[in-house]
Order: C-alpha cells, then structure tokens, then sequence
C-alpha cells in the first residue's frame, strides 16, 4: 500500500476513534489487547500485543492517538494482561468464542452471499448453543471481514481448558464417529441413545425414508438402482419392502431395523451414506481453533477492520435478524473520493450496485474505504 493510500484510511479511521463509537467491552481490565497499525512505527512485529487498559476511557483515547488499522482483545481474562510472558500474564478464565467465516464453507461464495450463507450459519448454532448447551449470556459480533463471532460469556464456560472446548467443537462440527454409532445398534435393531447428536441422526433418517418412499411412489426402478448403489446390494427387494411400510415416527425413536438384513446384521454401506448426509447436515462449520484456544486474540467489537472499512459491529439477536453487513456495518459517509483501481470490482454497498473497470473513479467514501483496504487499488488519480 502506497504512503498516500495509507494516509487517506488513517485519516478516516481517525475521525471513526475520535469519536466514543465503542460503548462497553466487558471486563476490559483482564484482557490484554493487540494491534496492527498503518504506519511503521513497530517495524520488528505486525502486531503490538499485550497491552492492557484500566477502563473505556484509556482505551478510547489510545484509539483515538494511535489509530490502529485493526484492533484485538483477549479471550482470555488474565491477572497481569500486559505481562509479556504467558506464565506471568496468570490466566483465569476465557470466553467461549465461535468464529464462523465464509471461507469455512464447504462451497466457495462470492462476497455478498458468502454473507448470506454464513449468518445462516450463525441463527442455526445460536439455536444449538441455546437448546443444547443452556448458554444464555453471549453477545454476537459481525467481524467486519467475511463472517461473525460469537462469544459466550455464561461462567460454566469460562474456566473450560482446550480440551473440553474441543469437545464443544468436535460437536458442533460434526466430528462423529460412524462405528461407535453402528455399535450401539443392538441385536433386536435398538439404537442405544446417548446425545443430542443421536436426536438430530435419527431425525434426520427419519426424513430420509419419507424421501426414499415418496421416489418409490414415483419411480419405482429408479428407487432400486439408487438403493442397490448405496447400500452395495444386488437384491433390493426385501429392503424396499421394508422402506414401503416404515413408520418414520419408529426410527426417531431408536428403531434402527430397517438398516438390518433377514439375519440382523447392519447393512452397512447403507447406514453409513444415511449417517454422512446426515452429519453433513446438522454439522456448522466453525474455525475450531478459535473455540479451542483458551488465550486468542479476537477483533474488537466496535472496532474498524482494516481491511473493507466496516465497523465489527455488536448485534443483539434481534437485529441480528434483520442485519444486513453491507448496509448496517457501513460507516463512513458517501462524499466522492478519487480512486484509481488496479482491478475490475462488482459489489453491493448501501444498496447500491457498483460495476467499476480498471482506472479512474469518483465514488462514496465508504466505497473508497472498502476498495482501497482491500488493495483494489490507490487513492488518488
């Protein structure tokens, strides 16, 4: 990034900190805090670290002086958050974070319904963590990159080492084990339910077999080219007939016969393709080294990311709802800012269709903003 380039965002974010645009940060006096800065005043690190603030105040006005390009608190609630050492800092305890991101979707998107997708994402592990994990004390963050965090502040979390966070993220992910499931399984064709997962399994094979009939009803020969395939069987009928006339309300309950053969063995190619779409979908796709570290660095919630200029922006559930990044987190104003672009750019801002070529441009600043962060191109003719 050129030095003029360079200038013109620290002038923006500047007039962003002088102002008192971040109200609270809980339990601001434990968290060690971090920051990248636009200039190069710190040349041996990216980032200065450990850092610690007595309250909001001192920590509005080292936002406002210094003005960082991004800015990180702690997870982690410490004795001595500025110490330098991890041993001297004396952790205490640390906040369950999820960071759940559109690159970590198993499909690529482009910006705008990278967006969309990922806060889907986000309303279907807040019902989770509600309904499965009793949490009730949480505060949700738009990143202000591609994604949201959620952070959990409830106590019962917050003395958790990594390796029960990791527990949390191998359910939440959807790491199951196929063979421990199948062995629960007994003789008499009962599944022996352990979890919530197994709920959701069952639920989700009790979908399944709706879907199986009903491609019965409307073709029956491809119903047995698609059950020879998966289940490895050259004769179907018998497990067909079995599909015809099962009870889905049975298999919710633990019913796991139909997936047995004449002999009650586990016909087990079967079981295992029903198993994988069913974990595909009831797994959320999270960054599970986040959840797992005890002592990360996370965005700032009201903070400015350096990189498209928007506000990492606290959400309550409600406006979660109607929350729309590209329009919400959008904050600095629309007066027209000379730009010269390096590549083709197509994207939403303020309900506004952009389509710019290669070159010259007169746009609104926070388009500027968000062009210029993301290394688009220069500010300036």
């Amino acid at each position: 990034m050129d030095v003029t380039t360079k200038l013109f965002l620290r002038m923006k974010f500047e007039e962003y900190y002088r102002r008192p645009n971040i109200k609270k940060v809980e339990k601001i006096g434990t968290r060690e805090f971090g920051f990248i800065f636009f200039d190069e005043k710190y040349p041996e690190v990216m980032m200065r670290r450990h850092m610690s603030f007595s309250d909001l105040d001192a920590l509005l006005s080292f936002l406002a002086v210094s003005v960082p390009a991004h800015a990180y608190y702690s997870s982690a609630h410490y004795r001595h958050p500025s110490a330098r050492s991890m041993d001297e800092k004396g952790w205490i305890s640390a906040d369950l974070i999820f960071d759940l991101d559109a690159d970590h979707l198993p499909r690529k998107y482009d910006y705008e319904k990278g967006l969309r997708k990922i806060k889907r994402e986000v309303m279907r592990l807040l019902g989770s963590l509600q309904r499965e994990f009793g949490v009730e004390d949480y505060m949700v963050v738009f990143s202000g990159g591609r994604g949201y965090h959620i952070h959990v502040f409830d106590e019962e979390f917050a003395r958790l080492g990594s390796a029960e966070r990791r527990e949390i993220a191998d359910y939440i992910t959807g790491n199951f084990n196929h063979e421990y499931f199948i062995g629960r399984i007994s003789r008499d064709g009962h599944l022996v339910m352990e979890g919530n997962w197994d709920t959701k399994i069952l639920k989700c094979m009790a979908s399944w077999i709706k879907a199986i009939q009903n491609m019965m009803d409307r073709d029956l020969e491809k119903t047995k080219e698609y059950l020879s395939a998966i289940s490895g069987m050259k004769k179907v009928s018998t497990l067909m007939e079995k599909i015809k006339n099962a009870d889905p309300d049975e298999i919710k309950e633990g019913n796991m016969s139909i997936f047995m053969d004449s002999r009650k063995n586990i016909i087990k190619k079967l079981i295992e393709h029903v198993l994988e779409r069913c974990i595909e979908t009831g797994k959320i796709n999270i960054d599970e080294p986040v959840t797992t570290d005890t002592k990360r660095l996370i965005r700032l919630p009201g903070s400015i990311h350096g990189g498209t200029g928007f506000m990492a922006m606290p959400l309550s559930p409600d406006e979660l709802k109607e929350f729309d990044p590209l329009e919400d987190a959008v904050i600095f104003p629309d007066r027209p800012v000379e730009v010269t672009l390096r590549r083709e750019v197509k994207i939403r801002l303020k309900g506004q269709e952009f389509c710019l070529d290669r070159g010259k441009h007169q746009v609104p600043e926070y388009l500027a903003v968000f062009l210029l962060g993301r290394g688009y191109g220069k500010y300036g003719y």
